[in-house]
């Protein structure tokens, strides 16, 4: 919101200046209410990256190995690093790597499915 000052540097429509505050009443206002997000700990381990271990982000598929999904960050840069695939495969590219779509589906799924158990519980 805008808060009238001498020192602004927004001009409002009267002339005054003003600096830029957030309103941060109006802000907790806006997310009273909203579900927290699920914990990551509640996802079963097969969700999860075997490299960082936490819930997999953007989820690839090795598509010339070992056919395993990890987080697309933690796989690329590990086949890069070390110029073979967690399973041992050195004739694995991160250009191999396929974007494994149903996976990334189910993790968002559960996701919001638990955000939406979280609203009927409160």
């Amino acid at each position: 919101m805008l808060i009238a000052t001498p020192d602004g540097s927004y001009a409002l429509p009267s002339g005054a200046v003003a600096v830029l505050r957030p309103n941060e009443a109006a802000f907790e206002k806006e997310i009273e209410g909203l579900p927290s997000t699920r914990s990551v700990g509640d996802l079963p381990p097969e969700l999860h990256c075997p490299l960082c271990k936490e819930v997999m982000k953007d989820a690839v598929l090795t598509s010339k190995c070992c056919f395993k999904s990890f987080c697309d960050k933690c796989i690329r840069n590990y086949i890069t690093s070390k110029s073979v695939c967690v399973c041992g495969a050195t004739n694995t590219l991160a250009d191999d790597l396929l974007p494994n779509k149903t996976l990334r589906d189910t993790i968002n799924r559960i996701l919001e499915s638990g955000n939406s158990s979280n609203d009927n519980a409160a």
